[in-house]
């Protein structure tokens, strides 16, 4: 805490100054959600049966208005560990820091440089709009990172929306560039609006290659994801569906080069009941085994796992939400090979039952 208190003050003395010494605007808000949780049943017996509380993201932010043309955002992100093993301090760390530049060419578009939202699933978990229930299956599945170093052109036009952002290829714990890291990262995203209710979004990006293979058993990955989405939102209910595939090509000098494809979907469903409850419910599926470390929701990698998430949000006012909800994850009889795994290696299913809370201030 005292590490937090620090970063806090630091914060908020260094925009405090910012403000009195300009006609700039400073404003300040707040994101925390977390869960009260029962592990019913899971493939990992030594997490079975544990339950607990945790709170799995706290923001502050500060949003700051220079003049009509530059803006920017400095945002800290602390969470607890997730992996019901490790019992550490609540640590801060940056997660944004950008300015942005408002060019209007378009009449709606800016550039914006620094630790900034990548667009690989922003989109995708403001249409599933249950963020502090689950992350959106990219995010989840760890494909690509939250934030990126670079900079980016975004705007709208008529039916059209872009976020291209041209990036270090590394997470937000990383604030300068690697220079022995073999390649830099395009993201490229496309809203669409045919019509008022309907919205689509192609999203791809890819790897670009820093260097060549020189040395004998030199090696290196270059990898693509692409997606498609596709929501349709209605005044009490919506439904969205999400296709997504990754191709990792690995390199290796003077040999044949090896690619690998990945393919996942998530679709879900939400509907208010009455103004202040609103039902969900969603599926995902992987073609693959799980290859990533998940806290808070670990997965077995011995086959490929299909989710089911379903519960019930109350808002306690505009704020606060509390959200009962489940997480069902089943897995497949046969691993990657298709090969029937024996009884004794085919995971457990595992069920997760959470209360989650989520409380945002302005």
């Amino acid at each position: 805490m005292r590490k937090l208190s620090k970063y806090l003050m630091l914060l908020a003395l260094l925009l405090i100054t910012i403000s009195s010494k300009s006609n700039s605007q400073v404003t300040f808000s707040g994101l925390m959600f977390g869960d009260m949780f029962y592990n019913a049943s899971n493939h990992d017996s030594t997490i079975e049966g544990k339950s607990g509380f945790w709170i799995r993201r706290a923001y502050l932010t500060a949003d700051y208005k220079l003049d009509d043309k530059v803006s920017g955002r400095i945002n800290f992100e602390m969470n607890s560990t997730g992996d019901l093993k490790t019992g550490t301090n609540i640590t801060p760390f940056v997660k944004d820091a950008w300015l942005k530049y408002q060019t209007n060419l378009t009449g709606k578009d800016f550039f914006v440089f620094g630790i900034q939202p990548a667009p690989t699933f922003s989109f995708v978990e403001n249409q599933w709009g249950f963020r502090p229930v689950e992350k959106s299956i990219i995010d989840l599945q760890s494909l690509r990172p939250a934030r990126d170093f670079g900079i980016s052109y975004q705007g709208e036009a008529s039916i059209f929306k872009w976020n291209i952002l041209y990036g270090n290829n590394q997470s937000v714990n990383s604030l300068i560039s690697d220079i022995n890291k073999d390649t830099r990262r395009i993201y490229t995203s496309v809203q669409v609006k045919p019509i008022e209710d309907l919205v689509v979004e192609l999203y791809t990006d890819m790897d670009l290659q820093a260097r060549e293979l020189k040395l004998k058993g030199e090696t290196n990955t270059v990898s693509t994801n692409s997606h498609i989405f596709i929501g349709y939102n209605q005044k009490d209910w919506r439904v969205g569906a999400l296709y997504s595939m990754l191709k990792d090509t690995k390199r290796v000098f003077d040999t044949t080069n090896t690619e690998t494809k990945y393919n996942m979907m998530m679709v879900y469903a939400a509907y208010k009941i009455t103004s202040d409850l609103e039902a969900f419910v969603r599926y995902d599926n992987l073609d693959h085994s799980n290859t990533k470390t998940i806290a808070y929701v670990p997965i077995s990698n011995k086959s490929a796992p299909s989710t089911i998430i379903a519960g019930l949000a109350y808002s306690l006012n505009a704020s606060t939400k509390i959200i009962p909800n489940i997480e069902y994850i089943s897995y497949k009889k046969e691993d990657d090979k298709g090969v029937t795994l024996a009884e004794n290696i085919l995971p457990k299913n595992d069920l997760y039952i959470k209360l989650t809370f989520s409380t945002v201030f302005k």
